[in-house]
């Protein structure tokens, strides 16, 4: 049996584990003044969802982030049908200078025609 015939779910169980345990490992080598224990900081996390203060922070910055994507998504909009009105005068631009520098080229020949 290969890893490609488990099913998705027991494949990412395995990498959770693996990357749990060389965490552990991690915190064994480096020591409690580097880093904490991996149960440590899931215990802390439960205690945090718990507070209100957490989930008021939480409601800020979910607001600041939408404000900035906002922002970034609308100055991007901006940007790009402003360079897009340019390169579309740019193309008429040298569309106009094609068809004079042929009406010069034709009134030349007519003219040493003469």
């Amino acid at each position: 049996m290969t890893a490609k015939s488990w099913p998705t779910g027991v494949n990412s169980l395995i990498l959770i584990a693996v990357l749990f345990a060389a965490w552990q490992l991690l915190f064994e080598f480096a020591g409690s003044q580097a880093m904490t224990a991996p149960v440590e900081t899931f215990r802390y996390l439960a205690h945090l969802l718990t507070t209100a203060a957490f989930w008021g922070h939480v409601e800020e910055t979910s607001r600041a982030f939408f404000f900035a994507l906002l922002l970034a998504v609308l100055l991007g909009l901006i940007i790009g049908f402003t360079f897009q009105m340019a390169i579309s005068r740019y193309d008429q631009r040298k569309t106009y200078e094609r068809e004079e520098a042929n009406a010069i080229g034709t009134d030349v020949k007519i003219r040493n025609v003469r």
